[in-house]
């Protein structure tokens, strides 16, 4: 597949079966922009985030738990907050002290980071 640069990256990855089974799984588990929901308003899901930014962590982009279901504006909102962070290391830490805390909800951020935590573990 010839890679399309639209949007700055390689968007190749969009276009997987993997990617796209598992962006259906998510948009049926939830529709719904999970940070607009999470302070009682409804607005439509147009993106699949992955909340770890996939151009740092590869090898969290097929998994579910680093999913979350947003809407334009939030998506546009997260990635201009992100994209100031360069390094795995700095990302996670500015996630873990609060300073990320409107990329994703703070339920979304606990699953995701106790999933990083035993994913450590096992290593």
């Amino acid at each position: 597949m010839k890679a399309n640069s639209s949007w700055g990256n390689d968007t190749t990855f969009y276009r997987l079966r993997p990617w796209l089974k598992l962006r259906e799984v998510k948009v049926n588990e939830n529709p719904i922009c999970e940070l607009c929901e999470s302070v009682g308003v409804v607005s439509e899901t147009k993106f699949i985030d992955h909340i770890l930014n996939r151009n740092l962590f590869k090898d969290f982009e097929l998994e579910l738990v680093n999913l979350q279901s947003l809407c334009p504006k939030c998506h546009s909102q997260k990635t201009s907050l992100e994209i100031q962070f360069k390094t795995k290391e700095a990302y996670l830490k500015a996630l873990e002290d609060g300073k990320l805390q409107y990329v994703c909800t703070v339920g979304a951020k606990e699953k995701l980071l106790k999933f990083l935590q035993e994913k450590k573990k096992a290593l």
